[in-house]
């Protein structure tokens, strides 16, 4: 509870001056435009970049609502802090899965590759705010 007070008080410190809303619309035309079912290493890559950028903005970024209670402007940051992290998640496993799989075409891997895929989920964790993976068998 004390470290959801914390992250809570230092968003409503936060300065606000780049309004994360814009870079929420943004973010969404990217990953619509690179990540759906055609996809390519270019194209993730540019995502890929979009989204670290946009997590070097956050200490930018905040609420320009600053009351504690009923606080939508406070909910949707915190959605959209959670949407960053998660995206840039879904964007590596993209890069990193080089087949087309399912839905997930991707226009420089037209094949499955069984040999390597088949079978395999790729599981990502943080250490130490970095962000890792590996490829593990299906249990």
């Amino acid at each position: 509870l004390e470290k959801d007070r914390n992250y809570i008080s230092s968003i409503l410190q936060q300065t606000n001056q780049i309004n994360f809303y814009d870079r929420w619309s943004h973010l969404g035309e990217d990953f619509y435009k690179n990540s759906g079912i055609l996809r390519n290493e270019m194209g993730l890559n540019e995502l890929l970049n979009t989204i670290q950028q946009i997590k070097k903005e956050l200490p930018l970024m905040g609420v320009s609502d600053k009351s504690k209670e009923y606080n939508t402007n406070l909910f949707e940051f915190i959605e959209f802090n959670n949407m960053v992290e998660l995206s840039e998640v879904v964007v590596l496993s993209a890069i990193r899965r080089k087949e087309s799989r399912g839905a997930h075409q991707r226009e420089d891997f037209p094949n499955e590759d069984n040999d390597k895929f088949k079978g395999m989920h790729s599981i990502f964790w943080k250490e130490q705010e970095k962000l890792c993976n590996e490829w593990r068998t299906k249990q």
